[in-house]
């Protein structure tokens, strides 16, 4: 086997520069996070009222109420989060 020489920074660039990193990032992360749970939320709206409008059951005022139960519902929620 052929070794071939490695450059090694002190531990303490290294360290500096994956905490760099991370503060970068880490925006980012809580941003993906909070869109998955959104999306997640949408479909679940999606899924329960597109039958029901397509079959007249709901109407679009009964709709939009609805989403504002909803609304308050998940700010409720949040709220109640540690």
């Amino acid at each position: 086997m052929l070794a071939s020489p490695v450059t090694v920074p002190p531990g303490e660039i290294v360290n500096d520069a994956l905490r760099s990193f991370a503060n970068a990032v880490s925006g980012w992360v809580d941003a993906v996070e909070k869109n998955k749970q959104e999306s997640k939320t949408l479909a679940q709206l999606r899924d329960t009222l597109l039958p029901k409008l397509i079959s007249g059951e709901l109407r679009i005022n009964d709709a939009e109420q609805f989403l504002e139960r909803a609304e308050d519902n998940v700010q409720n929620k949040k709220k109640s989060l540690p």
